[in-house]
């Protein structure tokens, strides 16, 4: 049984949290983060979990899991994306089968501008959640970045198939056709979207029609309408 002076530390390192979070402060999560961690840690296999002592090293393990991701949330936050990158680069090799580790570490690694690495991130997370329709979503944002338009339109695709009611693969699709300038299909994605998410659909309806008089930069043989090439609101 844990003596009652490092339990009373862990209950006032676990109000200092609440109070960053009630104050929505990132600095002051991250400092009762790291103590949180660091406590754990020090503790070795007597953590705490659910509130109750235990001496378990799996509940240690997972405490200490838990609060590496939660420094690592909380640095991007504060979008200190080299920290979180190598946080959670950490997080993934302690965890190799934990999805959310895999799926952040894409998330960072595109803030970064590192596309390559997102894309490897994104397929790791796939491999190990193939339902997860943010890491589809994700992997195509890197494909775009990386210039592979086949690789992003079929990785949107498959996010619209797994989430059809959420409107950022039908955006992404819409615009890929777009800069395709296939008229067609931009105007099918559009009306998708337009049938659960008008607002978004009308945001996107300037990319599609010009008005009467402006030189044509692509057009449907057998439609008056003309697209904008390339254009980004």
């Amino acid at each position: 049984m844990l003596s009652a002076s490092p339990w009373f530390r862990y209950l006032l390192l676990s109000a200092r949290w609440h109070i960053g979070q009630w104050r929505s402060d990132p600095v002051w999560r991250l400092r009762a983060a790291d103590a949180l961690l660091a406590w754990h840690e020090r503790r070795g296999d007597a953590g705490v979990q659910g509130g109750r002592r235990t001496l378990s090293p799996h509940a240690s393990a997972h405490a200490i899991g838990h609060w590496q991701a939660t420094r690592a949330h909380v640095l991007g936050e504060m979008e200190r994306w080299d920290e979180a990158r190598a946080q959670l680069m950490r997080l993934c090799e302690q965890q190799p089968n934990e999805p959310s580790h895999a799926f952040n570490l894409g998330f960072v690694c595109g803030q970064l501008g590192d596309a390559r690495a997102a894309a490897d991130a994104f397929r790791a997370c796939i491999e190990q959640a193939p339902q997860h329709d943010r890491a589809w979503f994700g992997l195509g944002q890197a494909f775009q970045a990386l210039g592979d338009r086949q690789g992003a339109e079929q990785a949107w695709l498959t996010q619209v198939r797994l989430q059809p009611l959420c409107p950022d693969g039908y955006v992404c699709l819409v615009r890929l056709f777009v800069d395709r300038q296939d008229v067609k299909a931009a105007s099918d994605w559009l009306a998708r979207l337009r049938g659960f998410a008008p607002r978004q659909a009308l945001s996107l309806e300037p990319l599609l029609f010009v008005p009467t008089g402006h030189p044509p930069t692509g057009r449907d043989p057998e439609s008056s309408t003309v697209l904008r090439s390339g254009v980004r609101p």
